[in-house]
């Protein structure tokens, strides 16, 4: 879509969260103390449960950083859904399998898409100032 005058609109930043981005770090949350849970109770039956105290940890790492205001925006967020799918083969049962599905669908919402893009993310390194009086080139070993 244009706008007025033949420019294309610029994205603003996003000042509100969206629900949806709530929604992704309550679940990862929820099922991050699940699969953590399910890890210790079915690991000393099984041996592949113990997979999931790391995706739970992993997961409610994440679920911290998306829960802030404003988020911070990490480089694995398809990375993490696709494991809770994944999971489903530890048969820790249904709820991390739901979650990723659901984060997936809603990390495709253009409103999510605009939030998350408004936020630096973990890899945007920002060089501090360099300090008044300071020379910008190294001495000279004369």
């Amino acid at each position: 879509m244009r706008g007025e005058f033949g420019s294309t609109p610029s994205i603003a930043p996003v000042s509100k969260k969206p629900w949806k981005v709530t929604a992704i770090g309550g679940m990862r949350l929820g099922s991050g103390i699940c699969n953590i849970i399910a890890g210790l109770l079915l690991g000393f039956v099984f041996f592949l449960p113990l997979l999931l105290i790391p995706l739970g940890i992993i997961e409610i790492l994440s679920a911290t950083g998306i829960m802030k205001t404003p988020p911070k925006r990490s480089d694995n967020l398809l990375v993490i859904p696709i494991l809770e799918i994944v999971a489903i083969v530890t048969l820790s049962g249904w709820i991390p399998l739901v979650v990723g599905i659901l984060s997936i669908v809603w990390l495709g919402d253009n409103t999510v898409k605009e939030c998350l893009a408004s936020v630096a993310t973990k890899t945007q390194k920002h060089s501090p100032p360099p300090l008044p009086g300071a020379s910008q080139t190294p001495p000279s070993g004369q």
